[in-house]
């Protein structure tokens, strides 16, 4: 059994899709859980964190410091 350590959960949507950044490639996609039909979806930094203001975000993960920031701005934005 392998783990895949270059792909890391920074959030969640509202439908429960996964938001995930590849270390390797440095790209963010939205990716369907296993029981929901579809392909992943590349996004950018942006949309990442939007979709992730929609739904559930997990700030502190590796290689997500300028997904964290962002996010920390838009909350401070909206208090």
């Amino acid at each position: 059994m392998s783990t895949n350590t270059d792909r890391t959960i920074h959030g969640w949507t509202a439908d429960g899709s996964e938001i995930v950044r590849y270390d390797r490639s440095g790209k963010w996609y939205i990716e369907p859980l296993p029981a929901a039909p579809g392909k992943r979806l590349q996004v950018s930094l942006a949309d990442a964190v939007a979709a992730a203001l929609l739904g559930k975000h997990a700030l502190g993960r590796p290689g997500g410091s300028m997904f964290d920031a962002k996010i920390r701005k838009q909350l401070d934005t909206t208090r």
